[in-house]
């Protein structure tokens, strides 16, 4: 069996974590880029690979270095799309000017259409070769995400859910072959989806939406599981199930409840304090029983 990290190695994993996810997470970027003007095509295998090597490094001095040299990536991750979607939008000011597709008549940017500098900026000043490899070059980035998506997936629905289910005595072959149905089977949900669903938001605004489904409830469970001795078990499941609120911030489902007036942002904040409520609600009134027998031999 693989050895047992220690608890302060796990700490300094979730710091570099969260810091992670608050420096470049993906509201944060989608802000930041739909601002800005940048179509943004991105792989999020890298913070992936990252936090692997972090929960597998070998103490947390390690963990340090490793977050010390990753954090550089991460900041030309936001930085880098954000000065390409400024500069296109300067140059669209030079030529167009106020009043154009991009500015209205007081040279303030429309924001429907700044998602359409990048690629127009590119098209006039780019050759048509070099447009074509630009384009074959965000076609493998784009379908390097979706086989990482797809593996990582159905590896923990494998691993983290129906062999656990089955008693943990899954052989490798068995596991394999449900890994592959079940990549298959994304894959089918993800063509359906993309054909029949009608998308009212941009789609780094779902994107937004649909990473803080995980994230809201993944922050509440990390912070208190790791610096609050009373965390229980309930607590962590309510938390995780809370985050499911943030797909209210999706266009259509607020429009139908009755909440138009709000934004993504807006939902996405409520649920992380609902999460949090969960949380330390559910560890206060359903401790873990061995973490109370224990209090309870102590007192």
């Amino acid at each position: 069996p693989a050895p047992r990290l220690p608890v302060s190695t796990w700490r300094c994993a979730a710091r570099s974590a969260l810091s992670a996810c608050f420096a470049c997470g993906p509201s944060l970027a989608a802000h930041a880029a739909k601002q800005a003007g940048a179509a943004r095509a991105e792989s999020r295998t890298g913070p992936a690979r990252t936090a692997h090597d972090w929960c597998a490094a070998k103490d947390a001095r390690v963990v340090r270095r490793l977050y010390t040299w990753s954090s550089i990536g991460f900041i030309a991750r936001c930085v880098i799309p954000m000065f390409l979607g400024t500069c296109a939008l300067a140059y669209l000011w030079q030529t167009m000017g106020a009043g154009s597709e991009f500015f209205d008549a007081e040279g303030k940017i429309i924001g429907e259409t700044s998602l359409h500098a990048m690629p127009t900026f590119l098209s006039q000043i780019l050759p048509v070769g070099v447009i074509g490899l630009i384009a074959a070059g965000m076609l493998a980035a784009f379908m390097s995400t979706h086989d990482s998506y797809l593996l990582c997936w159905a590896s923990v629905l494998t691993e983290d859910v129906i062999n656990p289910l089955a008693g943990g005595e899954l052989s490798t072959r068995t596991r394999l072959r449900i890994a592959r149905l079940l990549i298959f089977l994304m894959g089918v949900f993800l063509l359906v989806f993309g054909t029949v669903y009608p998308f009212r938001e941009d789609v780094l605004d779902f994107l937004a939406v649909t990473g803080a489904i995980y994230l809201t409830g993944a922050f509440s469970l990390l912070l208190f599981g790791l610096y609050w001795r009373s965390a229980s078990r309930v607590g962590a499941y309510l938390a995780l199930a809370s985050g499911t609120l943030a797909i209210v911030g999706l266009e259509p489902i607020r429009v139908r409840v009755g909440l138009e007036n709000f934004t993504e942002a807006h939902v996405g904040l409520v649920t992380t304090v609902v999460a949090l409520v969960a949380m330390i609600g559910g560890s206060l009134l359903f401790p873990d029983r061995e973490r109370a027998d224990r209090n309870q031999t102590r007192s």
